[in-house]
C-alpha cells in the first residue's frame, strides 16, 4: 500500500486556522498560540503578589488547548526546560513579584516572536515546527511517512508530563495523541477465564499465566484518569464482576501509554505487589520509523521459581498489511524482517518496556493487566497538623533538651521503623505480606514533616501498625520518661475512618476537601493531578535528582550502612517506595534499570543530604549503593543509579576514572552520560544497538532519550553543585526566577 502522504502544500495549514481540522493532517506551528494559550493559563491563574505559585489549573484543561503545545511546566518551551531567568519579563513584565497585575503585559496582542526579543531571550526554543493529531493509526503512519520524505524528526506528545521537555523538539513533526482513539471505557474491560481464552495472540492467555483475570486497552493518548475512571464505572454499572485496580501514575492527567509507562511506570505503591507499569503490559501496538505498523506480543514463557509472573522465552509480532482508518478492515499477518528494520521481536519488547517513550516508534494502544481491587486506607505519620496540641509535649521536651541528643533519637526511631515497617518488617514483627500491601509515591521519612502510607486490605491497618511502633517505643531508651513514651505512642500515626474503593475514588473524594475552588481548578468527573502545573522543572536542575537507593541498603543492619540510610532519609522528602516483590515481577525481557529494579527508594533525590553533609557524603554512598546494586556481578560495568521518568535536566554523573566521584565538567569524555547513568553501561549499549536498527536515520530524537550511536550522547554535566534537590541552579536569577527557585525547593 503506498501509504506517502501528498505534497506538503497541500497538507500545511495554521494551528490556529478556523475550519474543521481533517483527520491526518500535518499543521504549521504557529509559536504565537504557545503565549495566548500556555503562558497565557499560566499568567492567568498564578497570584505572584500574594505568593501562590501553584497554578489554580490542571493540566487536564493544558492538555486541550487547541495548538497543542502547552506542557505542565512552562519552561519546557526551551531545550531541556531551562530559561527559568526569563519568566519575569515574559509573564509580567519584569522581576518584580509584587507588581500589580493590571500593570502585566497583554499576552494576547504579543507575538512570540516580538516578546522573545523584547525580553532579550536567547535560550533555545524548543518548539516543533509542525503538528499532527492523528485519531487513527493510518494517521500515524501517514504522519511518519511525511516526516521521512521531509527529512524532519518526530517528537512524540501524549500529555507533556516530561521533567525534561522530552516530549518536545525544535525543527520536529510533534505527533500528538490527545485526540487518538479512546480504548479504555467502562465497556471495553475484557474478564478472562479458561471459556474465553483463545490462542497466542489473546491477551487473556498471558493473562492468566501470569494469575490476572481481567485486561483494558489503553489508546496511546489516554491519561490515568480514563482508566481510574473506566474500572469504578464498570464495576458500578455492573459490566464487570468485581472492582479492579490497575497499577498507574499518581496524577490523572499522566499518560496511561506514553513515557510514563515506556520509562517503567512507578505507581502509587501497587508495584510492592503487582509490579511496575511495565510488568503489566500484554501486548504493545505501535508505529515504526519506517512506517511499519506492527502489535507485539510474548508468545511463549515459561514458571521459573523466584519470580511472580512466567519468564518470557518468544516475542511474536504482527504487521498491518491494511493500514485502514476503519480498524475492521486491519489485516494482521506475520512481520517480515524488512518490517521489523531487521530488529527482533524479543529486542524491540525489551526496548518499549523501560527504554523510554519517543525514542523506538509511536506507541498507539496497549493492553493492561488489572487485578482484583482491595479497600483503601489512608495512615499518616509524623508531625501532622491536626495533633499539634497532642504531639506539644514532644516539641517541649526536644526543645529544652540543649544537647539535641534527643531529637536525634527520636529522629531515628521513627525514620528507621518506617524502614522496617517497608523493607525489613520482620525486625518489627510484622509479616511480609501486610507489608506489600501498604506503599506510596512520595513517603517522608523525617519525623519533622507528615508522612503518609497507603494501605490496600481489609480491616484497620493500625491493629498491625501501632503494636509494631509501641514496641519501637519500649525499646528505644528515652530516659524513663514514661510521659514521652505514652505521647509518642497516642499521637505519631493515625488513619482516616473512611476506606476507599480505589486510589481513583481517592483522589476524586479527598482532594476535593483539601484544595480550595477544587471545581475552579479540575474539570468535573477527572481524577485530579497533583501536583498541579510548574513554571520550572520539577525535579530541578543538575542535580542528584532521581536516585534509586537500593532495597538492600535499607535492609542493611550494619551501623555504617544504616548511617548512611538515615542521613539520606533523614535529610529530605523521600521518594517512590517500591521494593516488596518489584525485584522478582519482571519477565526476564524488560529494559528497566538494574538499579530500579533493586531498588527500595526510587526518584530520590540526594542533593539535601549533600548540602547537609558535604560533598565527601557522596564517595560513601556511590560506595554502599554500588555494593548494594551489583551485589552478585563483578563490578566492572558500571551499574547506573537513576530512575528514568523524573530525571532532571543536567543529572549529575559520576567520573569514569573514579565512580566515586563527579565527574570534571570541563571534561566531557571522563563523564558518564545522563543515559549511562541510568541504564548502566552494558544496558545502554544493548539498547543503543536497537536504536540503531530500529531507527537508523535517528528520527525520533529527544532529551535525555536513549541516543543513536551515531550521535554524541547526551551529559551535560552540571558546571556546579547545586543545594537542595529541588533547587533551580540556572545560573544567576533574580526576580520571579528566584522566588520561584526557592519556592521550588521548600
Amino acid at each position: 500500500m503506498n501509504m506517502k502522504l501528498a505534497t506538503a502544500a497541500t497538507l500545511l495549514l495554521a494551528c490556529t486556522g478556523t475550519g474543521a481540522r481533517a483527520e491526518g493532517e500535518i499543521l504549521a506551528v504557529d509559536n504565537d498560540a504557545w503565549l495566548h494559550e500556555c503562558a497565557q493559563t499560566f499568567q492567568t491563574y498564578a497570584d505572584f503578589p500574594a505568593g501562590k505559585y501553584d497554578l489554580a489549573r490542571s493540566n487536564h484543561y493544558l492538555i486541550a488547548e487547541p495548538s497543542g503545545l502547552c506542557a505542565d511546566q512552562l519552561t519546557c518551551v526551551f531545550d531541556e526546560c531551562r530559561g527559568a531567568e526569563h519568566l519575569g519579563c515574559l509573564l509580567i513584565g519584569s522581576d518584580n513579584v509584587t507588581a500589580d497585575p493590571s500593570t502585566y503585559p497583554d499576552l494576547q496582542s504579543q507575538t512570540f516572536d516580538g516578546t522573545m526579543e523584547a525580553c532579550g531571550i536567547e535560550t533555545p526554543v524548543a518548539l516543533p515546527d509542525n503538528i499532527s493529531f492523528p485519531k487513527t493509526a493510518a494517521d500515524v503512519v501517514a504522519a511518519v511517512e511525511y516526516a521521512k520524505e521531509n527529512g524532519m524528526q518526530v517528537s512524540v506528545k501524549s500529555t507533556g508530563h516530561c521533567y525534561t521537555g522530552c516530549h518536545t523538539k525544535a525543527g520536529s513533526l510533534m505527533i500528538n495523541l490527545r485526540d487518538y482513539a479512546k480504548y479504555a471505557t467502562a465497556d471495553s474491560i475484557v474478564e478472562c477465564d479458561e471459556s474465553n481464552a483463545g490462542e497466542a495472540g489473546d491477551a487473556c492467555v498471558l493473562a492468566l499465566a501470569k494469575g490476572m483475570t481481567a485486561y483494558i486497552p489503553v489508546g496511546g493518548g489516554q491519561v490515568w484518569s480514563d482508566v481510574y475512571t473506566s474500572v469504578l464505572d464498570a464495576a458500578e454499572a455492573g459490566t464487570t464482576s468485581k472492582l479492579y485496580g490497575a497499577g498507574g501514575g499518581g496524577a490523572g492527567s499522566v499518560g496511561a501509554a506514553g513515557g510514563w509507562l515506556q520509562g517503567g511506570g512507578l505507581s502509587t505503591g501497587y508495584e510492592r505487589m503487582y509490579g511496575i507499569g511495565v510488568d503489566q503490559i500484554l501486548e504493545f501496538e505501535l508505529v515504526l520509523p519506517n512506517g511499519s505498523h506492527v502489535k507485539i506480543f510474548p508468545s511463549e514463557w515459561e514458571d521459573v521459581e523466584g519470580y511472580v509472573y512466567p519468564q518470557t522465552k518468544k516475542v511474536t509480532a504482527w504487521c498491518n498489511a491494511n493500514v485502514s482508518g476503519d480498524e475492521a478492515e486491519w489485516d494482521w499477518q506475520p512481520c517480515t524482517d524488512e518490517e521489523l528494520s531487521g530488529v527482533s521481536p524479543e529486542d524491540l519488547w525489551k526496548a518499549l518496556r523501560g527504554g523510554g517513550g519517543g525514542t523506538y516508534g509511536v506507541v498507539l494502544s496497549t493492553k493492561y493487566q488489572l487485578f482484583e481491587q482491595k479497600p483503601l486506607t489512608i495512615v499518616a505519620f509524623g508531625t501532622m497538623p491536626d495533633m499539634a496540641e497532642e504531639q506539644a509535649p514532644i516539641s517541649a521536651k526536644v526543645a529544652a533538651d540543649e544537647t539535641g541528643e534527643l531529637f536525634t533519637k527520636l529522629a531515628r526511631m521513627y525514620t528507621f521503623f518506617l524502614v522496617d515497617l517497608l523493607f525489613a518488617p520482620e525486625n518489627i514483627g510484622v509479616s511480609e505480606d501486610f507489608s506489600l500491601h501498604i506503599g506510596h509515591p512520595e513517603l517522608d521519612f523525617r519525623i519533622t514533616s507528615e508522612g503518609v502510607l497507603l494501605y490496600w486490605g481489609e480491616g484497620d491497618p493500625l491493629d498491625t501498625i501501632l503494636p509494631a511502633w509501641n514496641q519501637t517505643v519500649d525499646s528505644t531508651d528515652l530516659g524513663g520518661d514514661e510521659e514521652l513514651a505514652e505521647v509518642l505512642k497516642t499521637s505519631m500515626i493515625a488513619a482516616l475512618p473512611t476506606k476507599f474503593e480505589s486510589y481513583g475514588d481517592f483522589s476524586m473524594k479527598i482532594i476535593p476537601t483539601v484544595v480550595p475552588n477544587y471545581d475552579d481548578i479540575f474539570p468535573a468527573g477527572v481524577v485530579p493531578d497533583s501536583p498541579l502545573p510548574l513554571f520550572v522543572a520539577g525535579k530541578g536542575y543538575d542535580t542528584f535528582c532521581s536516585f534509586n537507593l537500593p532495597v538492600a541498603l535499607l535492609q542493611s543492619s550494619d551501623e555504617a550502612d544504616r548511617d548512611l540510610v538515615f542521613k539520606v532519609l533523614g535529610s529530605g522528602t523521600g521518594g517512590h517506595v517500591t521494593g516488596g516483590l518489584v525485584a522478582k515481577t519482571g519477565d526476564g525481557m524488560d529494559a528497566v534499570p538494574p538499579s530500579e529494579r533493586v531498588s527500595g527508594q526510587s526518584s530520590l533525590s540526594i542533593e539535601p543530604a549533600l548540602a547537609t553533609y558535604g560533598e565527601d557524603f557522596l564517595a560513601e554512598l556511590l560506595n554502599a549503593v554500588y555494593k548494594s546494586t551489583d551485589s552478585d556481578g563483578d563490578g566492572a560495568s558500571f551499574p547506573g543509579y537513576y530512575e528514568y521518568n523524573h530525571i532532571c535536566p543536567g543529572a549529575r554523573v559520576p567520573s569514569k576514572a573514579d565512580w566515586m566521584k563527579e565527574c570534571d565538567s570541563e571534561n566531557e569524555d571522563d563523564c558518564f552520560s545522563i543515559q549511562e547513568a541510568t541504564w548502566g553501561s552494558e544496558l545502554y549499549e544493548e539498547l543503543q544497538t536497537i536504536k540503531a536498527a530500529i531507527d537508523p536515520d535517528n528520527m525520533l530524537d529527544c532529551y535525555p532519550c536513549v541516543q543513536h550511536p551515531g550521535v554524541e550522547s547526551t551529559t551535560t554535566p552540571s558546571p556546579t553543585a547545586s543545594g537542595s534537590g529541588k533547587a533551580v541552579a540556572a545560573g544567576a536569577l533574580s526576580g520571579l526566577a528566584l522566588v520561584l527557585a526557592a519556592w521550588m525547593a521548600i
